[in-house]
């Protein structure tokens, strides 16, 4: 059985006022979709979304509730790197915000001394 959430069972917790359910944007649901059906190459999200970082992004902040995120995979030389749906925990994009959280505090702690 396929636990990955879609967006049909994501958005159907009756609790939650229709208003403030999340609101994708066309273009995130389409990479959603695709990234469903298996991985993409930073070459296929171009096509999809001149502004494809923005839609991973707030895929990411979506999916994070429900402990998915997109993670890079493989990077390429060229910058063409491959990203796939996989839980957050333990995954490089887990790391990544962590690594930067820990920057923040160092930084914080000096200007507060």
């Amino acid at each position: 059985m396929n636990k990955q959430p879609t967006f049909e069972t994501l958005r159907t917790n009756i609790t939650v006022p229709v208003e403030m359910s999340p609101r994708l944007k066309r273009q995130t649901q389409a990479i959603y979709r695709a990234l469903q059906a298996g991985p993409l190459w930073t070459r296929n999200l171009r096509a999809m979304a001149a502004q494809y970082n923005a839609r991973i992004k707030e895929l990411r902040d979506y999916l994070r509730e429900f402990g998915e995120t997109i993670d890079v995979t493989a990077k390429g030389k060229d910058g063409n790197n491959r990203f796939e749906l996989r839980p957050f925990a333990g995954s490089r994009y887990e790391a990544e915000l962590m690594a930067r959280q820990t920057k923040r505090r160092t930084i914080d702690d000096r200007r507060n001394q």
